[in-house]
């Protein structure tokens, strides 16, 4: 089961970005080309990050819900959080 408290990243797996690339190599780049750099610059900027948007989607993951769990008492909650930050103590200590 998931639950709404999960994070949102951008999709930058090979994928996305050879999609985003293609797109780019498709894109019509003339309206770049004029004698204003700002306005260059700023339909430079527009189109690249249109077709980021496009192409690298926003995702989310998700904590999984411990509601579905009566028999998990608070003892035994505390009891996982603390093992887990053990765990992850020791393998931040043996890549060190």
């Amino acid at each position: 089961t998931s639950t709404s408290n999960g994070k949102s990243y951008k999709d930058q797996s090979q994928k996305a970005i050879d999609s985003f690339n293609r797109a780019l190599e498709q894109q019509n780049w003339d309206e770049i080309y004029m004698n204003d750099v700002n306005l260059a610059y700023s339909s430079f900027i527009r189109i690249l990050c249109s077709q980021y948007e496009k192409n690298c989607k926003i995702k989310k993951t998700y904590k999984k819900d411990n509601t579905n769990k009566p028999w998990l008492t608070k003892g035994l909650q505390n009891a996982c959080k603390k093992k887990k930050a053990l765990y992850r103590s020791f393998l931040k200590n043996q890549r060190s």
